[in-house]
């Protein structure tokens, strides 16, 4: 792949299926490497070319570094003079491990050369205590999960058990001012270094590897815990090389081993990286679905709430006509009141006359009464009721009681012919009310201002369901609209006119109830079809 065309990753993005696609193109990032010292080269190569920021399409890292703990006796002399240097005299002991530069690639010419690292070439690790006083090379080893007797004092077993395999993410997530990162004046301040991350863990049974990343943006510990399988990735790509030849210029380690023990080691070693690089992919799978069943479950909570403010969007473009339908038997009352008084008043009391007005009385309580239900049971959050046979002719009329009031002081026309008592369905009927008064009141606002306006209803029940229609005296939809009409926050209507969201509520309505609605675009006028089953799927 030509490095125009290779692929990039963002850590600020990076996916579980990002992370697994970098791994495995780090994994074959050292094929044709020769050496350990070749294969730590190209996988910083790999991440300070590849990770970079998809707005800017600039590195995400300043620099890369790549570092192994080796024996002091395997060190070429230059690095030998280094290491002794930082500890004032030559090791007492040629087993003395040292962790050491193998691999670095920057943003400054000098930082792709190791041979040009001031004071991290080959740092010597004595003791417990010498240790201690580097607190950046203490503090990786520690949250790598590495015990840092296994490194300065090594193992006597050739192959560690699989749990005994540590590996790990550093992670510094503010660098400036950080007491573990050091060069705070010469290279973190002046280079506007954020956060440090690295990743690594044990290479063999007593020597271990780690990749450190320097970012100008900051790394949130999410993020960095992402990295995790990336260190097994690097140390799958690194277990031909770990009892092979270290350097370009070098011979082979005196690992101790004969061949066919050494090929035993690496395949056991490999074995056990690929368990543990399944182990771990399979914890962050994990842990990403519980967050992607987290987020889900917010977002249906937040569609919830903003089918919630659709209903009372609806109800305060109804507010007007219902307050008005409430009013006219309100003033009846009042007036039969008036007259039943005057009836019981006079000599001898007309009682006859007296009961006629209270049933009259009794038929507009009722009528109030009826507007109130209709409003208590739209109002209500309906989402996580049981369904329930209801009468469809039924709930067209409780919708059509909050809405009829508006549309004839508005003069415009309302038909609807009773459809059967018997055409019931399962459903949450609020819903479905909430369905036909988002499709009513957008008919509404289409023809209340033509002369004669009029919306028509119907239902035509089927075999196994039954279509709403309903229509207006409307021209149709513009035909360059009509694809998005069913997305969220869409609208044709004035700014603070509508909230976009009442086809786009309807529809997922609609689709619970197992139905669909469509826009007829063969009707010349405008006209919608809400297709419901009469039953619901096991029931």
């Amino acid at each position: 792949m030509d490095a125009a065309e290779a692929k990039s990753y963002d850590i600020a993005r990076l996916t579980l299926r990002g992370m697994i696609e970098c791994g495995n193109e780090l994994r074959n990032s050292c094929k044709n490497a020769r050496c350990f010292e070749e294969a730590a080269a190209e996988i910083v190569s790999f991440l300070y070319e590849r990770m970079a920021n998809a707005e800017t399409s600039q590195h995400s890292f300043v620099l890369a570094r790549f570092y192994k703990t080796c024996l002091f006796r395997d060190l070429p002399f230059e690095l030998q003079e280094f290491a002794a240097r930082l500890v004032d005299s030559k090791p007492e002991s040629d087993s003395l491990r040292c962790l050491t530069l193998l691999g670095s690639r920057g943003e400054e010419p000098d930082w792709n050369d190791i041979r040009k690292s001031r004071g991290h070439r080959a740092i010597p690790l004595p003791s417990d205590e010498f240790v201690g006083r580097l607190p950046m090379i203490s503090n990786l080893i520690n949250q790598l999960g590495i015990d840092v007797k296994t490194i300065i004092h090594g193992r006597n077993d050739i192959i560690l058990d699989h749990e005994e395999k540590t590996f790990g993410v550093f992670h510094i997530p503010e660098a400036g001012g950080s007491p573990y990162i050091p060069a705070q004046d010469g290279f973190i301040k002046p280079f506007g270094i954020r956060s440090v991350i690295g990743f690594g863990g044990m290479i063999t049974a007593k020597d271990m590897f780690a990749v450190i990343l320097f970012s100008k943006d900051h790394i949130s510990k999410a993020r960095a815990d992402l990295l995790a399988p990336l260190a097994l990735s690097i140390k799958n790509a690194l277990i031909p090389f770990a009892y092979g030849r270290l350097f370009k210029n070098g011979n082979q380690p005196h690992a101790g081993y004969f061949n066919d023990t050494l090929e035993v080691v690496k395949l056991h070693s490999k074995l056990a990286t690929t368990e543990q690089l399944l182990c771990t992919s399979e914890r962050i799978a994990l842990e990403q679905f519980e967050k992607l069943e987290t987020n889900l479950n917010k977002l249906k909570s937040a569609e919830e709430t903003l089918v919630q403010c659709d209903k009372f969007a609806a109800l305060g473009e109804m507010a007007g006509g219902i307050a008005h339908e409430i009013n006219n038997p309100v003033s009846i009352i009042h007036t039969l009141s008036g007259q039943i008084s005057e009836a019981l008043a006079s000599s001898p009391a007309d009682i006859e006359f007296a009961k006629s007005r209270i049933a009259d009385i009794e038929n507009q309580s009722l009528r109030i009464s009826r507007i109130i239900s209709g409003l208590r049971s739209f109002s209500r959050d309906a989402s996580g009721d049981r369904f329930v046979k209801a009468g469809l002719d039924a709930i067209i009329n409780e919708t059509l009681s909050l809405c009829s009031s508006r549309f004839k002081h508005n003069k415009v026309e309302t038909r609807y012919s009773a459809c059967n008592e018997q055409v019931k369905i399962e459903c949450r009927p609020s819903e479905i009310i909430q369905v036909l008064l988002n499709l009513l009141n957008n008919a509404f606002d289409a023809v209340v201002a033509t002369e004669g306006g009029w919306i028509d209803i119907s239902v035509a029940p089927g075999m196994n369901k039954v279509v709403i229609s309903i229509s207006d005296s409307g021209n149709g939809i513009p035909e360059q609209v009509v694809g998005r009409i069913f997305q969220p926050f869409f609208t044709t209507k004035p700014v603070g006119k509508g909230t976009g969201l009442g086809l786009s509520i309807s529809k997922g309505i609609v689709e619970t109830h197992g139905g669909t609605i469509s826009l007829d675009r063969k009707c010349l006028n405008t006209k919608f079809d809400i297709s419901l089953p009469f039953k619901q799927p096991g029931s």
